[in-house]
């Protein structure tokens, strides 16, 4: 049985003709997907809900930025999905394609291991 569930992160629709569902660790996955990937005011009932990076991408790169991302992305992540708690960061920096490559590992309440998730911004 479930314990947590959210969209797909692909938007995809399942055998019964619903839409496909992530659930569990999967869905905690796609929570944090979303949360780094959402650009402030783009939910219209949550203006807030977001992180800033997408701002970030177009700084000029150094050290203390790459720790000002690592610092945004731990604290936007743990404010907005309580289950997580982020352990490790590290982020690869694409300034001239304005992407960062993020790797993150993380524990999720009631479970002993720990996840990963990686992603582009």
């Amino acid at each position: 049985m479930a314990k947590w569930s959210d969209l797909h992160q692909g938007i995809k629709i399942d055998g019964q003709g619903n839409l496909q569902r992530s659930l569990n660790i999967d869905a905690v996955i796609t929570s944090i997907h979303n949360i780094l990937n959402t650009h402030q005011g783009e939910r219209v009932m949550r203006p807030t809900f977001a992180s800033t990076l997408n701002g970030m991408l177009f700084e000029n790169m150094s050290e203390d930025l790459s720790s000002a991302i690592m610092v945004d992305i731990k604290d936007t992540i743990e404010r907005w999905d309580n289950r997580a708690k982020v352990t490790q960061i590290s982020v690869d920096k694409y300034p001239d394609d304005n992407f960062l490559s993020v790797f993150i590992e993380f524990t999720i309440k009631g479970f002993p291991t720990k996840f990963t998730y990686e992603g582009q911004i």
